[in-house]
């Protein structure tokens, strides 16, 4: 017999929290790889690691579609927004209306990339397909990545008063790591032999 876990309105919060941060963590990796002006500095560098980064890129954009989509699923029997709210006051949702009118529409679009390319493969389009009829742009990500954050400061203040910092950024050693890896590159093709 299955035994039903139930957990708190602040395990509810804290996990949602957990949702977001590992949401724009991740999402602040992917656009450090993908972004226009970042992509032409280490182009070379990522060329010649290119089954690493091409392998990390494609993991950190399915991190944040998997966080995003769990976040505001609509399923009773798993930890998202919308279950959260029901554990919360009335005047709690009221307070988040318009946080969740902006992010419903763009979670759909979150939803529609993990369902048909991610969680599952659609048979009759391949990836480019989709995205393209979705037209979700990173502006579009870090948006959801952003307004979800407010709701669950709002969950948070409700619940006990307190707010989530969010204030790790793994950008300054991502630039690290393709400075170290660009320097070494350059030393390569210089034929010095580089240190580690």
């Amino acid at each position: 017999m299955e035994t039903k876990v139930q957990k708190t309105r602040g395990e509810c919060t804290q996990e949602l929290h957990n949702l977001v941060t590992n949401a724009d963590l991740n999402f602040r990796i992917w656009w450090i790889y993908v972004n226009r002006e970042d992509r032409a500095k280490y182009i070379n560098t990522l060329n010649d690691y290119s089954l690493f980064f091409v392998t990390s890129k494609s993991a950190h954009f399915a991190a944040v579609i998997g966080d995003l989509c769990a976040l505001y699923e609509t399923r009773d029997d798993t930890v998202n927004v919308n279950r959260t709210l029901k554990m919360f006051p009335p005047e709690v949702a009221e307070r988040v209306r318009s946080n969740l009118d902006e992010a419903v529409p763009i979670w759909k679009k979150i939803y529609r990339i993990g369902k048909n390319i991610f969680h599952h493969r659609n048979l009759g389009l391949d990836s480019d397909a989709v995205l393209a009829q979705v037209r979700l742009t990173p502006d579009g990500i870090k948006r959801l990545i952003e307004v979800s954050k407010e709701i669950v400061n709002t969950l948070s203040y409700a619940h006990d008063r307190s707010s989530f910092a969010f204030n790790l950024d793994p950008s300054k050693t991502t630039y690290r790591l393709l400075n170290w890896l660009s320097e070494k590159r350059s030393l390569l093709a210089r034929g010095e032999q580089p240190q580690l």
